[in-house]
């Protein structure tokens, strides 16, 4: 009928032979225009009695939606249902009252009680609905501007660490880009977790939608009877769903971004203070023997471990760690595992007798000897012990 507004001022009866013949009327059962003719003798039909007939006039004012459609008693014949069983739950008429058979001892009130009644509960999850619409909108720009704060932050930090890159020395080039990855990658985490929860933020935004859509249409055009039979439990308990409603919460550790990002230890070339940025975790059972670092920043840290029964086994390892404390690479190159490096990054694992090279990609190189063989004092200690 909307649709059709514009054309109504020439709309043609849908039933007269004659052609181009102006419709005054709309039967909504119908669903015909009728001129004059047709309107006359459509009321006449006695089966045609209780149809809903709307003047052209009417449905150009917009009056249409005001039109209270009536319903009639399924147990007498064309009865009004005016009144509501609260007993039955049901639309009853003014004969159901009086009918021992029906509803005369139940309590009943007005169609117009109880639909002003569902209304005014209707009204309220409304209410409430738009609140809690509010509520999670608040939480979605809330996002937004952290998205938009740590956007900023990522472009601020990699822009000072650019400038940064252009006056340090060649050997901390590595590490520059290593913090530029984590940089990405931090900022990357932290956007997929504000996007996942705006996502959810954004289905209960539509579910609400959803749910009030047809609130408001029952506020907007439903007659008592349609607001009657609509306003039921599962409609009260879809609206008391999206009321209760949880709003996802944005973890504070989203807002510590720029606390987070991992800075170069170079900073101590440029005359700051030393400070701590991270630690690697050596075993209780291990005694480092020291440690040697690379051109590239790896860090090479030696020691005994004790395993075995009763920790009597000591077992020489060294573990190549990168600045970031992951664990690269694992030697286990003498009995006991002292290292240098030269400045080509060769691994020198000396001992009393050989010394191991290895390359910077863990490969062996060489083995070659650094002294004559001690005599071992203890075979001889014993031996003069036994002559004695």
């Amino acid at each position: 009928m909307e649709k059709e507004k514009e054309n109504l001022s020439s709309k043609s009866c849908d039933q007269c032979e004659e052609l181009d013949k102006p419709a005054v009327v709309y039967c909504q059962d119908c669903m015909h225009y009728l001129c004059e003719s047709c309107h006359n003798i459509h009321t006449a039909w006695k089966a045609m009695k209780h149809h809903t007939v709307l003047t052209v006039a009417d449905i150009l004012s917009e009056e249409a939606s005001c039109v209270d459609e009536h319903t009639y008693c399924s147990e007498h014949d064309n009865e009004e249902t005016k009144f509501y069983c609260e007993t039955c739950d049901k639309l009853v008429c003014e004969d159901c009252i009086d009918s021992k058979q029906c509803c005369r001892d139940h309590d009943t009130v007005t169609l117009q009680q109880v639909a002003d009644k569902k209304l005014t509960g209707l009204k309220d999850q409304m209410k409430k609905c738009n609140q809690k619409k509010q509520e999670i909108q608040d939480a979605i720009d809330k996002v937004e501007n952290i998205e938009k704060e740590i956007s900023s932050s990522s472009d601020k930090i990699r822009c000072e660490l650019n400038t940064k890159k252009a006056t340090c020395m060649k050997v901390v080039e590595n590490v520059f880009n290593k913090v530029v990855t984590d940089v990405d990658k931090l900022n990357k985490e932290h956007i997929k977790k504000l996007t996942d929860i705006k996502y959810c933020l954004n289905g209960k935004k539509t579910e609400i939608d959803s749910i009030k859509e047809r609130g408001e249409h029952l506020v907007a055009t439903g007659s008592n009877s349609e607001i009657v039979l609509n306003c039921t439990s599962d409609l009260s308990a879809s609206f008391q769903k999206v009321i209760d409603l949880e709003v996802n919460e944005v973890d504070d550790n989203l807002y510590q971004f720029t606390h987070n990002i991992p800075m170069p230890a170079f900073k101590c070339v440029d005359g700051y203070q030393w400070k701590q940025i991270g630690q690697v975790y050596v075993s209780e059972l291990e005694t480092p023997e020291g440690i040697a670092v690379t051109s590239d920043g790896k860090m090479v840290i030696p020691s005994d471990v004790e395993t075995g029964y009763m920790l009597l086994t000591i077992e020489s390892k060294a573990r190549v760690y990168s600045l970031s404390g992951n664990l690269l690479h694992t030697f286990k190159p003498s009995s006991h595992c002292v290292v240098s490096i030269t400045s080509g990054d060769v691994y020198v694992f000396p001992t009393s007798k050989t010394c191991k090279l290895y390359s910077n990609k863990y490969k062996f190189l060489n083995e070659f000897e650094t002294s004559i063989n001690v005599p071992n004092v203890f075979r001889d200690c014993n031996q003069h012990v036994q002559s004695l």
